[in-house]
């Protein structure tokens, strides 16, 4: 991808447009901007936009799960099961609520 190009996709996706939407707009494809951004900035394009505007971006369940030591897993089994949901539904609840520590 020509560098005007890869800017015009960074302005646009700055400006609020989505990955589709840049996609369209510039006439290439979704591969395309996602290898031109990786080779240009080392991440997706979503992820380059929450980067630049300074968002967090939320905490996956996997990261949770990380984070929670391996005595801290069976509790939260435990306590899930005690709550009536899934572990996994359990540990985003504790994300939510901002409970989860992390290591």
């Amino acid at each position: 991808m020509a560098p005007e190009t890869l800017a015009e996709a960074e302005r646009l996706l700055l400006g609020g447009a989505s990955r589709d939407a840049v996609c369209e707009a510039l006439g290439v494809g979704r591969k395309a901007l996602e290898r031109a951004f990786k080779k240009a900035h080392g991440m997706p394009p979503d992820r380059w936009r929450r980067q630049v505007q300074g968002v967090e971006p939320r905490p996956s369940r996997p990261d949770v799960a990380f984070r929670l030591s391996p005595g801290d897993r069976a509790e939260l089994a435990r306590r899930a099961e005690a709550a009536g949901v899934s572990p996994s539904e359990f540990a985003r609840s504790l994300v939510r609520e901002g409970l989860a520590r992390g290591r």
